[in-house]
């Protein structure tokens, strides 16, 4: 099994050309032979704005996860709460 974690963004975009906001996370990834698994925190706990990040949840759970290592480097991830409310779980989402 193959794991990564490191520094990491999650951000909600309005089009293609209009991003409204970015979350700096940190992300746990585990790859094996039935796909990806994948876990994130916010480095910094988006208090002030919490409430306007779950609304966007339910309105669009659809963010682009952007990687610190390149520009270039994004795929799009559903996000979901954990119980705890500490934890998202980041998962594919579904084929269209």
């Amino acid at each position: 099994m193959a794991r990564y974690e490191g520094p990491a963004q999650l951000e909600w975009w309005a089009n293609g050309m209009t991003c409204l906001v970015s979350y700096d996370v940190r992300v746990q990834i585990s790859f094996d032979d039935d796909g990806w698994k994948s876990t994130a925190e916010f480095t910094a706990r988006p208090t002030d704005a919490e409430e306007d990040f779950w609304a966007m949840t339910k309105d669009d759970p659809y963010f682009v996860l952007r990687f610190a290592h390149g520009r270039y480097s994004t795929i799009t991830v559903k996000v979901d709460e954990t119980e705890d409310g500490n934890t998202l779980i980041l998962s594919e989402p579904p084929k269209r």
